[in-house]
């Protein structure tokens, strides 16, 4: 008997890929569009957060961006590198968080989204594909009840 695969273990293989290009990295959140945790892989502590990491994730999700260094956010133990995560459209999909060793903590802004960029857009597809999915299947259980009315 084969059991459903949960959210964290469909994105696993992303955890992999991510740690992959950025071996520096003690783990990764993704935040969906409206702020709430949607899936994370090796996630240190979660009370090192703090309210400047947090008032910078929701400027992201608010705005829709906040550039460069003002998304790299030091934390007790390591460093926040934020980086938005977009449709197909350029639609805002969440906020992708690399949670970075100290002796990396002076790595560019730029340098760490452009060494995730492969990962960020490989789960854009994805997102982007189950959107579109989510919303086929509503239109055709919307006018699928038209006709049996």
């Amino acid at each position: 008997m084969t059991t459903k695969p949960t959210q964290n273990d469909v994105f696993a293989d992303y955890g992999a890929f991510l740690n992959a290009l950025l071996p520096q990295a003690q783990g990764f959140m993704f935040h969906d569009r409206h702020g709430r945790l949607f899936w994370s892989n090796n996630l240190p502590d979660g009370s090192l957060l703090t309210e400047e990491f947090h008032s910078t994730l929701n400027k992201m999700i608010e705005r829709g961006d906040l550039p460069g260094e003002q998304a790299r956010i030091p934390l007790k133990d390591c460093t926040a590198f934020l980086v938005r995560v977009l449709s197909d459209k350029g639609k805002m999909l969440g906020v992708l968080t690399a949670l970075v060793d100290r002796e990396m903590a002076g790595m560019p802004y730029q340098f760490c989204a452009d060494l995730l960029g492969p990962a960020l857009r490989s789960l854009s597809r994805e997102l982007s594909l189950r959107m579109h999915l989510l919303a086929a299947t509503r239109k055709l259980k919307h006018h699928g009840g038209e006709h049996t009315a």
